[in-house]
């Protein structure tokens, strides 16, 4: 698992995940993150107040066998992320959204992803693949105060 911030409260999350017996590329995986949040503080600057966040991560990934079989594999983590900085002390629930930007079995033999990859994925032929990849971008929306 690869954290990478791309701002203010939000993450590129990306997966490159081993697979235990070969995959058929041609058809493909179905991924899901689950972000929860476990606790949260709040660190003080001038007056500003900025909540931090721990979240545990659940990746699951469901992909089809060269067998035709159907497999599911789990991946735990975590990470924590700041929320936009405010005025008020009060830790707060996390507005947790997760969005989907990638989800491939990469075939045997490619050990580069690129926008060439990318576009001929899945493939029609079934070809063997041994790692799925999957990329998520997570984001805690900031709320506007109600006046």
């Amino acid at each position: 698992m690869k954290i990478t911030p791309i701002g203010e409260s939000s993450q590129i999350i990306e997966f490159n995940i081993t697979l235990p017996s070969e995959a058929n590329v041609s058809i493909a995986p179905i991924s899901t993150l689950t972000a929860t949040q476990r606790w949260a503080a709040m660190a003080t600057n001038n007056g500003e107040y900025t909540q931090i966040t721990k979240l545990d991560l659940i990746h699951t990934l469901q992909y089809t066998d060269c067998k035709g079989n159907v497999r599911v594999l789990t991946n735990t983590g975590s990470t924590i992320i700041a929320l936009a900085p405010t005025a008020s002390a009060t830790i707060v629930p996390a507005n947790i959204k997760i969005d989907k930007a990638v989800d491939i079995i990469i075939p045997n033999g490619i050990s580069i992803i690129n926008q060439n990859s990318l576009n001929e994925l899945p493939t029609s032929l079934p070809v063997k693949g041994s790692c799925a990849y999957s990329v998520f971008e997570l984001h805690i929306p900031t709320t506007t105060p109600v006046p």
